[in-house]
C-alpha cells in the first residue's frame, strides 16, 4: 500500500498549479482529512461536497473517502435537501436516509456500500488500494462520479466533477499521506 503513496505525493505536487475546475453535473469541493492520535497520523482521507439546486428540492452531499494506517479504507456517505420553500428563511438542510452510495475515478469504480436500515447516514469498508486510486484521481485533477441512493429513489442521484482543491490543501494532504507511510 505504501509505495502506492509516493506516486500519490508526486501528483499533488505536479498539479497543484494547476487548478481543478467543475466538469459535468456537480460543483465539487474537497478538502483535507487528517486524523491524529498522540501526535501521530493515523488516517487521511478527502471531504467531497457539492450538489444541484432543484426544484421542489435541491439535493447535497457530504462524501469522504479515508484510509488509515492499518490499511483500512473508509467512506462515509451524508445526504441533504432544502425544499424551496425553506430558502427563504433561515432553515437548515435536512439529512435524507441514504440506501446505497458509491466513487468512481480515473481507472475504476469502488464498491458500492449499503445500509440495511434507514439511516441518515453510510459508513463502509473500501481496500486501501480503492482509496488510494481515489486520491490519485484527485491529485492528478481529474472528474470523479459518485452515486448516492436515497431511501426515497428508485435509482442513484449521480453527480461528475473535478474536485477543486486548493494549494494549501494540496500541501496537507501530502503531508498526511508522508506521515502516514512513515
Amino acid at each position: 500500500m505504501y509505495r502506492r503513496i509516493v506516486p500519490i505525493l508526486v501528483l499533488i505536487a505536479c498539479a497543484a498549479g494547476a487548478g481543478a475546475q467543475s466538469t459535468k453535473s456537480a460543483a465539487i469541493e474537497a478538502e483535507p482529512l487528517t486524523y491524529v492520535r498522540d501526535g501521530e497520523v493515523q488516517g487521511c482521507g478527502v471531504r467531497l461536497t457539492g450538489g444541484e439546486p432543484s426544484t421542489p428540492a435541491s439535493s447535497w452531499f457530504d462524501v469522504s473517502f479515508n484510509v488509515f494506517r492499518r490499511g483500512v479504507g473508509i467512506a462515509q456517505s451524508i445526504a441533504y435537501e432544502i425544499r424551496r420553500s425553506d430558502l427563504e428563511g433561515d432553515s437548515r438542510p435536512a439529512k435524507v436516509p441514504v440506501q446505497s452510495a458509491w466513487l468512481s475515478g480515473g481507472a475504476g469504480s469502488t464498491r458500492r456500500g449499503e445500509n440495511i436500515e434507514r439511516r441518515d447516514s453510510l459508513i463502509y469498508m473500501l481496500a486501501a488500494d480503492e482509496v488510494l486510486a481515489l486520491f490519485e484521481t484527485v491529485a492528478a485533477g481529474e472528474p470523479l462520479t459518485l452515486g448516492i441512493k436515497r431511501w426515497d429513489q428508485r435509482t442513484d442521484a449521480v453527480y461528475t466533477g473535478t474536485p477543486t482543491l486548493s494549494s494549501d490543501s494540496r500541501l496537507e494532504i501530502s503531508t498526511c499521506l508522508a506521515r502516514l507511510a512513515e
